[in-house]
């Protein structure tokens, strides 16, 4: 499965409940998870507020309905890998509101095959280039503008970050789902 830079428009059939499902869970600054996440032995670094890992928190049969539509919505455009692999999907909400600070050296790569990010605030009142997702691939700068309900999905080895954030709270921030996806060979 080779994935370079995909956008998916009208990601999810009802974002609506995907923002509603968000607003619902608890957010933690780095400082205050109750779970630090960790990659290898290096915790992981963010700005704003996450969730802890969806699989953890959500319901089961909602989780299996979110992992349904991403899968259903992400195989329409890009290959499907072969038979006999599994796949590992790692998701949290995350949020950027004006007052967290995003650095040039806030670029990172991401342990996951790929890595990929969902608008969920739809607003309309942003500049969606200064808040969207930085990537830099092949040297190069790529800039991908803020659009409600687009999937953002690329290799997680790309140093990528989000631009800034905007709103003073979560029903008014740069609200996103992050999700870090790796394929496993099954016997």
């Amino acid at each position: 499965m080779k994935v370079d830079i995909v956008t998916i428009p009208n990601f999810f059939k009802d974002p609506k409940s995907i923002f509603e499902l968000a607003k619902r869970q608890q957010f933690y600054t780095r400082a205050e998870n109750p779970e630090p996440q960790f990659v290898e032995d290096t915790e992981i670094f963010y700005w704003g507020a996450r969730t802890m890992p969806l699989n953890l928190v959500l319901d089961p049969g909602v989780y299996d309905i979110l992992l349904r539509e991403f899968f259903d919505r992400v195989f329409e455009v890009v290959e499907p890998p072969k038979q006999n692999v599994g796949f590992e999907l790692n998701c949290v909400f995350h949020s950027l509101t004006v007052a967290d600070r995003i650095a040039p050296s806030d670029l990172h790569q991401d342990s996951s095959m790929l890595a990929g990010v969902v608008y969920l605030n739809d607003v309309t009142d942003i500049d969606p280039l200064r808040h969207g997702t930085i990537l830099i691939k092949d040297g190069e700068k790529i800039n991908v503008p803020y659009e409600y309900n687009k999937l953002v999905l690329y290799s997680g080895k790309y140093f990528h970050s989000a631009n800034a954030g905007f709103g003073n709270d979560l029903t008014s921030s740069r609200l996103t789902l992050n999700m870090f996806f790796n394929v496993k060979e099954v016997e």
